[in-house]
């Protein structure tokens, strides 16, 4: 029983991965935006919010759509735990 678990839980984690990373080309593909841009921005912000508040890495979602003008607009949702003083 316990084999059959790991495996599922195994299976689950590869398909959010492949969904992660279908998510990227989707991106790339509307904003021309390459995954390791986005990824650099991510990061970026991470470094920059890690000094103001505290939060989960894994909880944050960067996003970049289109305006209605086709401008890309970066959309950034995190979780905050605690802001620092």
């Amino acid at each position: 029983m316990l084999e059959l678990l790991n495996f599922l839980k195994k299976e689950n984690a590869s398909k959010n991965i492949a969904k992660d990373r279908l998510k990227i080309i989707v991106l790339k593909d509307r904003n021309d935006c390459s995954p390791g841009t986005l990824e650099s921005i991510t990061e970026g912000f991470i470094d920059v919010l890690s000094t103001h508040a505290e939060f989960d890495e894994k909880d944050v979602d960067v996003k970049i759509t289109s305006s209605e003008e086709g401008k890309p607009l970066l959309m950034v949702n995190v979780s905050i735990d605690k802001m620092k003083r």
